[in-house]
């Protein structure tokens, strides 16, 4: 078109292919401009994608004690119960023997 506009220096008329190929490429341009507005939020989820993989590798990896140590911290505080260590009992048997 614009090789013909120099040469007869009078605006050429658009024929129908060159209309179509206009639109076509009036479309391409504004999925481009469209991609590149998803393509700052697509980054944003990236970034908060990665800290939750991150999250979960962390979790995935601690031990059992860590864990239910992280779930007592975040039910309000409460610790898991410990056992009772066998002295407890050899030391109250002993008493009870000896009242006896």
């Amino acid at each position: 078109m614009t090789t013909e506009e120099r040469a007869s220096e009078i605006s050429p008329e658009m024929s129908e292919i060159d209309k179509v190929l206009e639109q076509i490429i009036e479309r391409f341009e504004e999925s481009d401009r469209e991609s590149g507005d998803k393509g700052e939020q697509g980054e944003r989820s990236e970034t908060e994608d990665r800290k939750k993989a991150e999250e979960m590798r962390k979790l995935s990896m601690e031990k059992l004690g860590e864990t239910l140590k992280r779930k007592g911290e975040e039910d309000g505080g409460a610790t898991p119960r410990k056992r009772a260590s066998g002295s407890e009992t050899i030391v109250y048997l002993r008493e009870k023997a000896e009242r006896f």
